[in-house]
């Protein structure tokens, strides 16, 4: 079984590299759904894309953390305390050199400096 929480997109330092391992399938359904950021951010406009590579987005894990303490079936379980960090919305590839959104449904909370109507109708059309 693989987590819907498998990001980590709110670590200060997030991994260099994520992979996928199919151990066991079955016989139907059990869809995995990938996004491409590059190309997400690629089909943005021009001046859009500009805009973005200035703003910066809190990646929190608070709210995970805070439904395992209160989720009847897992048992208060939280592994460590939350951590929250704030990433550029648009990252260069280190070696590649190209940009792509780091946006994460499960983890990004806000964008800062803007309002919150603002942030979220951003974040939701990312």
């Amino acid at each position: 079984m693989i987590s819907r929480y498998l990001q980590v997109s709110y670590e200060a330092q997030p991994p260099g590299l994520t992979a996928l391992f199919l151990y066991d399938s079955p016989v139907s359904g059990g869809d995995t759904g990938f996004a491409d950021q590059r190309g997400a951010y690629n089909q943005l406009s021009p001046s859009f894309r500009a805009y973005l590579e200035t703003l910066e987005v809190l990646h929190s894990a608070v709210r995970q953390a805070d439904e395992s303490r209160h989720h009847p079936t897992l048992g208060d379980v939280v592994k460590r305390e939350p951590v929250e960090s704030v990433h550029p919305l648009v990252r260069r590839h280190p070696v590649t050199g190209e940009k792509a959104l780091y946006v994460n449904k499960n983890f990004s909370r806000a964008i800062v400096g803007l309002k919150k109507e603002e942030s979220d109708s951003i974040l939701n059309l990312l």
